[in-house]
């Protein structure tokens, strides 16, 4: 009998080294991207019943939740997201069917809905982020102090230079 040889997993986009800062950084955020929505996905439990997580939805309901009163409609979420204003009102009816977000017709217009984000849903959202929170801390606790700081730090900058140039 032959015995079964235990094959390492290789992650289909490694981490990348290229000796290219440039290029290392924006295939750095990425992959760092990519891992903790994979990590979302299969870890965190569903946004309500039904509904599975997804990174759009959480996406729309943290955008909702940081608009703080404001109001925001399909095409604010639309520009947002990148989404058609069709995809989005697709996702905003599963998740006001699922009482994740609530629309609110305009009496100025009543052709204009504005959308916010439901009680239950800020509460599930706080969950996420704090098992996100947790994930991530685990994570960077491998770095000093100092190093997150400044990784904080640059990553900052960079997307401030990234939206000043937008």
């Amino acid at each position: 009998m032959s015995e079964k040889v235990k094959l390492q997993k290789k992650p289909l986009f490694p981490v990348p080294e290229t000796n290219d800062p440039v290029n290392d950084v924006w295939r750095l955020i990425l992959r760092a991207n990519a891992k903790m929505l994979n990590m979302l996905l299969q870890e965190c439990p569903d946004v309500a019943p039904g509904q599975k997580i997804t990174y759009s939805r959480i996406r729309v309901l943290t955008y909702l939740a940081q608009a703080n009163g404001d109001r925001v409609n399909i095409h604010d979420l639309s520009e947002e997201l990148g989404i058609t204003s069709g995809g989005v009102s697709q996702m905003i009816d599963s998740l006001v069917k699922s009482d994740m977000v609530c629309r609110t017709t305009s009496k100025e217009d009543r052709r204009v809905v504005y959308l916010s984000i439901s009680e239950s849903a800020k509460k599930r959202l706080d969950h996420i982020s704090s098992y996100l929170h947790d994930r991530m801390e685990r994570a960077m606790s491998r770095l000093a102090k100092n190093d997150r700081a400044q990784l904080a730090d640059s990553l900052r900058k960079v997307l401030e230079a990234l939206y000043e140039e937008a």
